[in-house]
């Protein structure tokens, strides 16, 4: 089962500047929910892996740990990416 980060922990203190912000929340169809790395993502969108894991603690990009490794889905950075990038 995939434990989105501060699940485990409710009583969490409040966040400060520089911590992990994560979804705890998981949406959509469970048969879709995919997970990647960071290298993975970063490879396919073309950007590197810490940018990735920066816009994963800015709270722009839900994150989520699986043991000691961040993980994305591939639909959060793909939506990411289109919502940068639209021209206005």
């Amino acid at each position: 089962m995939v434990e989105p980060f501060g699940k485990a922990n409710p009583d969490m203190a409040p966040l400060e500047r520089g911590s992990p912000v994560m979804s705890d929340t998981i949406t959509g169809d469970p048969a879709e929910f995919t997970l990647e790395t960071l290298a993975s993502a970063g490879a396919r969108v073309e950007i590197a892996p810490r940018t990735l894991r920066r816009y994963v603690a800015e709270g722009r990009l839900p994150g989520y740990r699986i043991g000691k490794t961040l993980r994305v889905r591939p639909q959060d950075v793909n939506e990411l990416f289109s919502r940068s990038w639209a021209v206005a």
